[in-house]
């Protein structure tokens, strides 16, 4: 955060040609020096902090109130930044002519946030009328002529921009942006050409900027060299979505030039990264793995690691995706990007209580965000029965953040599901209210029709919604929820057709219940699971990126049943080794014990759930989520676990458990259990 507002501050010093070192005696008190100490050294709340002192102490500093809007510029408190610019045009020297330019400059800033454009436009004149000869105001008004599609006045800003700095590109960059918007491609490239001729070596913007016009006018060979060209010189932002732009149109033509120039550059292991990922864009995964993988034996990067997950994810081999995310999270353990891709590959693994204990992890480190996590973690907390833990969290979301249509819907399903009719009716309403305002951008509003009972204008907006590339898969839904099984199947093949591969969720979503049995829909989903399952040992024959090890650990025989010793959270325990249970399950006394030892608390505490014993009794459970299982050599971690009262054994491993150990073998002479697991090689 404090680092974005110190670079706004110091783009916009580069356009206007500001420096704070000049002789100003109102710019030399302690607490102005300081300020200024503290913008160069990035810290923003230190800034503020000063200039309030110093406003405090000087009320007519103009200087300070001039930085001062900057930092409410930049806090989007535009009011106040226009108040506090006013403040600073009042009481800087009218001789000042450089700070005058940036008080009207950052006050028309202020003033386009809140749409009030006559006011900006105004002081963006005004400050070319203060003075005529500074290059940054005639960019900022024909900045703003842009966004309002005024090319013409534009034109004319920056033209004046290139007269007073001729061999700066930034005026030619203007003019050619305006071409390009206005679909002029030739005459674009014509002015990116002069961009590029002033400043070839360093300034990759031309080359990027270039690039998206060769690739609008089909000239892949020359995008690809641009796209290159701005990556190696900053790996700039622009060429790296053109990058995956022209993936689309000519895969072959951009791995081809990057492949030149990792030969070029061998020890920049940037480009192997750069190959990976426009092979991934383009599903090319098995290409994609290769490529990371080669990165990866140049350096021991956390990124290549949550890479080669997401493909490994989405090939469906879930288990070696997880190994290579835990790979990431150990180098990178706050990445919350990190975090989520480990949360879907733990739902792919039925593993809830990992999905929550993550879930909980970005709640706690990300406060600007957290309502999306908690929306996120209502859903799974839905989808393992905890309903009332669903409800706190979507309703958790919605205070943050009251403009999310995705929640009230989510909700609102919720609601009708336990009966709150009333309620669950406004937060569809509501849905459909926030869903609306960008046609283009519909999401969830079908389904609020749907569950309201009209089902006419969930068609219409599924059909707008497809109009405007939204999803295939959620017209599948929205067609089995409505009882529409050959619509539904149908856009369930165009969703397979376009890619789309998640059967894990096919398999526990809820709104493709009423065509799960339909025979076409069965023969529909094998055919592609086994194209996706062909895939996936291509995948497995072609990467050498995992071994095989082996593991082996000793057990007893006792009463009849296999005990091996283990550690829960720390403390050493032994468990019944049982494949045929489902669950995982601790007896009473032992989770006493834990809870009275500090070994779980409250947080580990899920909820409850019906459990059936072997002698067919059916018993509630509380469900606790176990952070740490180690067994030997191997570690299990956010294992989901109930509390069984009567249960004479400390702890029951089930297959919930055991299946993301690896293989199993019982070597009963011996009395050994040999496990086989995968490991990503180092």
């Amino acid at each position: 955060m404090q680092k974005n507002v110190l670079s706004l501050v110091a783009l916009f010093f580069l356009f206007i040609g500001m420096s704070f070192a000049q002789e100003r005696k109102e710019m030399n008190t302690a607490n102005m020096s300081r300020a200024m100490e503290a913008y160069s050294n990035n810290d923003a709340a230190e800034m503020r902090k000063y200039l309030d002192a110093e406003i405090k102490s000087n009320p007519k500093n103009g200087y300070a109130y001039s930085w001062l809007a900057l930092l409410y510029n930049y806090y989007n408190e535009s009011g106040y930044a226009i108040s506090t610019a006013g403040k600073a045009l009042q009481y800087i020297p009218k001789k000042d002519k450089e700070y005058i330019v940036f008080a009207y400059g950052t006050r028309a800033r202020a003033y386009a946030a809140l749409g009030d454009d006559p006011e900006a436009l105004a002081d963006y004149t005004a400050a070319i009328k203060a003075d005529p000869t500074r290059v940054g105001s005639y960019q900022s008004r024909g900045d703003f002529y842009f966004e309002h599609e005024e090319y013409e006045l534009a034109d004319k800003d920056y033209r004046k921009y290139i007269s007073l700095a001729p061999s700066d590109p930034i005026g030619y960059m203007g003019i050619g942006r305006n071409y390009r918007q206005q679909g002029n491609y030739e005459e674009a490239v014509r002015w990116f050409d002069k961009a590029i001729l002033y400043r070839s070596s360093d300034y990759s913007k031309g080359y990027s900027f270039r690039a998206e016009c060769y690739i609008a006018l089909g000239r892949f060979d020359e995008a690809a060299s641009d796209i290159v060209t701005a990556l190696a010189i900053d790996r700039d932002d622009k060429a790296y979505l053109h990058m995956m732009q022209l993936a689309d149109s000519s895969y072959r033509t951009i791995t081809s030039r990057l492949k030149v120039q990792a030969t070029k550059e061998p020890n920049d292991v940037i480009w192997q990264y750069y190959l990976g990922i426009v092979s991934e864009h383009v599903k090319k995964y098995e290409k994609a793995i290769e490529y990371y993988e080669q990165a990866l034996q140049k350096d021991k990067n956390d990124a290549f690691y949550d890479r080669i997950a997401r493909c490994y994810k989405d090939l469906g081999n879930y288990h070696t995706a997880l190994r290579y995310s835990n790979l990431a999270i150990e180098m990178d353990s706050v990445d919350l990007d990190y975090r989520i891709n480990r949360v879907t590959i733990n739902y792919g693994l039925d593993s809830i209580a990992a999905v929550l204990c993550d879930l909980d992890f970005c709640i706690k480190q990300d406060t600007r965000e957290s309502y999306w996590y908690y929306s996120y973690r209502g859903w799974y907390k839905s989808l393992s029965g905890d309903n009332e833990g669903a409800l706190e969290d979507y309703t958790a979301s919605i205070t943050l953040n009251p403009s999310d249509p995705h929640t009230f819907c989510s909700r609102g399903k919720l609601l009708l599901e336990m009966g709150e009719m009333s309620d669950a009716r406004k937060d569809f309403q509501k849905c459909i209210e926030l869903d609306t305002v960008d046609m283009s951008e519909l999401s969830c509003a079908f389904y609020a029709y749907h569950y309201l009972g009209d089902d006419r204008n969930a068609i219409r907006l599924m059909d707008t919604s497809l109009a405007h590339n939204g999803s295939i898969y959620d017209a599948a839904c929205l067609y089995s929820l409505m009882g529409n099984h050959p619509q539904a199947i149908n856009y369930m093949r165009r969703a397979f057709d376009e890619g789309y591969n998640n059967f894990i969720h096919i398999e526990r979503d809820h709104d493709l219940d009423s065509i799960r049995n339909d025979e076409e829909f069965k023969q529909l989903v094998a055919q592609y699971k086994k194209k996706l399952q062909e895939e996936l040992v291509r995948s497995d024959d072609n990467s050498q990126n995992m071994i095989d090890k082996t593991t082996e650990i000793p057990f007893k025989r006792r009463n009849g049943v296999t005990e091996v010793n283990c550690t829960i959270n720390g403390l050493p325990l032994y468990f019944i080794f049982d494949t045929g249970a489902g669950d995982v399950t601790i007896s009473s006394v032992e989770a006493a014990f834990m809870f009275k030892n500090g070994y779980l608390s409250e947080k580990d505490v899920i909820g409850r759930k019906n459990y059936q014993t072997a002698s067919g009794d059916i018993v509630e459970g509380t469900l606790i989520n176990l952070s740490n299982i180690e067994i030997g050599e191997l570690s299990l971690s956010n294992v989901r676990a109930s509390v069984v009262r009567g249960q004479k054994a400390p702890l029951l491993l089930g297959q919930s458990a055991l299946k993301r150990l690896g293989k199993i073998e019982i070597d009963n002479p011996n009395q050994m259990i040999k496990i086989t697991y995968q490991e990503a090689k180092q």
